[in-house]
């Protein structure tokens, strides 16, 4: 999440495209559900962009071979600790084009995208795949999409009255999140302020 935010932050006109999709889609009268995530097709570009942007789980969770194996000429011994290098495999450029830059559209159709695919190895694979993975997934879409279709995310402002723009390091570790940085979420109207403070009384449904 917190990487999302950052995104967001240093790249506004990815956000306000997601925010335009949201309100042809949904309009600004209502919270953004799951049933309406088929029809989001940027915003999806947007969560999965930012889980492959930096992955939370650089290494993933080291894996054993149960027996002998070769893989790709490789001899890899029984009771091998295989450690898979996903940060690696989300930044291949022989799979995603200028794998480092934050870009969302490179999943989408040509020709307006480059039909690249979601990454697939964020939650992990096989065995040890994470089992809270559709959990995980489900929070991260909904509280993506609810913060886009709500709020603004901007730059914060300093004492002289410039805007702070922080720089896109990572603390690393087991895990990997961005280094602490400020921003401003503003309200992207008063009817957005309402749904946000779940005032409901001039609501239909």
């Amino acid at each position: 999440m917190s990487t999302f935010i950052l995104a967001m932050l240093l790249h506004p006109a990815c956000q306000v495209k997601a925010q335009e999709e949201i309100d042809t889609v949904i309009g600004s009268e209502r919270l953004p559900e799951f049933g309406d995530r088929s029809s989001l097709p940027y915003v999806e570009a947007v969560l999965q962009e930012a889980e492959r942007w930096h992955v939370a789980v650089p290494l993933g969770v080291p894996h054993r071979s149960l027996e002998d194996d070769i893989y790709m000429g490789m001899f890899i011994p029984k009771g091998s600790l295989v450690i898979a290098n996903i940060r690696g495999m989300n930044l291949d450029e022989r799979v995603y084009t200028d794998a480092a830059s934050f870009n969302p559209s490179r999943y989408l159709p040509k020709p307006e995208g480059n039909e690249e695919p979601y990454p697939s190895e964020t939650f992990g694979f096989g065995r040890r795949i994470c089992p809270g993975r559709y959990l995980a997934d489900a929070s991260l879409w909904i509280a993506c999409v609810s913060i886009l279709a709500t709020f603004t995310i901007s730059k914060s402002i300093d004492k002289d009255g410039e805007e702070i723009t922080p720089d896109a390091t990572f603390v690393s570790g087991l895990t990997s999140k961005p280094s602490p940085y400020q921003c401003r979420m503003i309200p992207r109207s008063e009817r957005a302020r309402s749904l946000v403070n779940g005032d409901m009384s001039n609501d239909s449904y």
